[in-house]
């Protein structure tokens, strides 16, 4: 009898640790935010639903005290150089208005990670624009 009911119990603990571990992650932690726009000649975010998009999340991480870093792509420039500083100007844009949307936390709670060309979603054509994004992953 006591055999069975240290079973039952060890089982039951086995169960309770796996059930909590399995709902740890949210969506937004497993796949990183991708976003996708274009700055104006002043170099800002001229898309109002980037900008929403922007100011919900910066609520949300200054609410949740969440850390992420942006890893920030471009298409295939004349230099490398080139393809860095493209890809800092679009986060640093996103960083901005992300500041200005929630508190200060943001200014540290959001590292800024500028790729230039590196991971092309398009590989075959290097130079296509659909390898400039904005990736926001979440740090644990």
């Amino acid at each position: 009898m006591q055999k069975l009911f240290f079973i039952v119990l060890v089982f039951s603990q086995i169960c309770l640790v796996s059930c909590n571990n399995q709902g740890s992650k949210t969506s937004s932690e497993e796949q990183p935010i991708v976003f996708r726009f274009e700055l104006d000649s002043s170099g800002a975010i001229s898309s109002q639903k980037i900008k929403k998009q922007l100011a919900d999340l910066a609520l949300k991480i200054s609410a949740n005290a969440d850390r992420v870093v942006m890893h920030s792509f471009t298409e295939k420039m004349n230099t490398e150089q080139e393809s860095v500083d493209t890809a800092y100007a679009l986060a640093a844009a996103a960083k901005e208005i992300m500041f200005h949307s929630a508190t200060e936390r943001i200014y540290y709670s959001v590292g800024i990670d500028a790729l230039g060309f590196k991971n092309p979603i398009d590989a075959a054509h290097p130079n296509s624009r659909v390898n400039r994004r904005i990736e926001i992953e979440y740090l644990k």
